[in-house]
């Protein structure tokens, strides 16, 4: 798909989708900057890039690529979810916590925000 539409930012963020589930997080990062560079206002992309941020471990990164991902689109749940991770990783518990029913709030059906969820009640929260 990218050789016949190298300038289509969702085909870099499928790519970047692919490399991140085989746990090659530099690939789907790299992917994701060029989503983001093609198309700034993708918010899925900068969800994603911030998803494999968390994964990584570099929490900040990651708080920062939600923020801009819930700038650009307060009603996906999915970058709470992984703005919650962060923080839960990073030890700030309350902002987890409230991520994680903003999550919720907007899909009630989300598994992986349900997951944390039960993780965070674990831990008192």
């Amino acid at each position: 798909m990218i050789r016949l539409v190298p300038n289509n930012a969702s085909a870099y963020n499928s790519r970047g989708r692919a490399y991140d589930e085989k746990g090659d997080f530099d690939r789907a990062i790299a992917d994701c900057n060029e989503a983001i560079r093609l198309d700034p206002n993708f918010g899925i992309a900068y969800n994603n890039r911030g998803r494999v941020y968390g994964e990584k471990g570099d929490y900040d990164r990651a708080i920062d690529d939600c923020n801009e991902a819930i700038r650009l689109d307060p009603n996906y749940a999915n970058p709470y979810r992984h703005r919650g991770f962060a923080y839960m990783q990073k030890g700030d518990f309350t902002q987890a916590r409230s991520d994680v029913n903003k999550s919720l709030q907007l899909d009630p059906n989300y598994q992986k925000a349900k997951d944390l969820d039960a993780e965070l009640k674990k831990k008192g929260y």
